[in-house]
């Protein structure tokens, strides 16, 4: 196991990581009831479930995420929060393996989230916030027509 970076998410940090553009990745979860599941020097990498590391993506000139590292283990609940441009939507789709890194690495599940994305997608779901399938569809019938295109395992 690695020893704990600086922008590390984890209860007890000093604050939340700066995200390149002003943005802030913040641990929400409930730390009074972690702190103990949690553990420190044991936690075994299996616990992992989202690991970045010095993570970087360039459009052209554009630096949309300038090396960002963090853990996020089984249970614990991540936001980002931050202005237009911060890397927030760019984190997510490296993430997903819907854009490859310009530097560095992002696993999910462990699994390299560019090299393996279609495993990666089959256990994770993700709805970005802008998404427009169907404008006319309720919520409910489009999870159900969704379910039907793919059923569960």
């Amino acid at each position: 196991m690695r020893a704990p970076r600086r922008g590390d998410v984890r209860p007890g940090n000093p604050g939340p990581t700066r995200l390149p553009g002003g943005g802030d990745v913040a641990d929400h979860g409930d730390d009074s009831q972690r702190l103990g599941e949690m553990g420190g020097p044991g936690m075994d990498n299996r616990d992992v479930v989202i690991q970045t590391e010095s993570l970087r993506k360039r459009f052209g000139r554009v630096q949309a995420l300038d090396g960002l590292s963090l853990d996020v283990r089984a249970g614990e609940v991540l936001g980002f929060l931050g202005p237009n441009g911060a890397g927030k939507t760019t984190t997510m789709r490296l993430l997903m393996g819907y854009l490859r890194p310009t530097a560095g690495s992002a696993r999910v599940h462990g699994l390299d989230c560019w090299r393996d994305s279609v495993a990666v997608h089959a256990r994770t779901g993700y709805l970005p916030g802008e998404v427009r399938l169907w404008p006319k569809m309720s919520i409910r019938a489009m999870a159900a027509h969704l379910a039907r295109l793919r059923p569960a395992p």
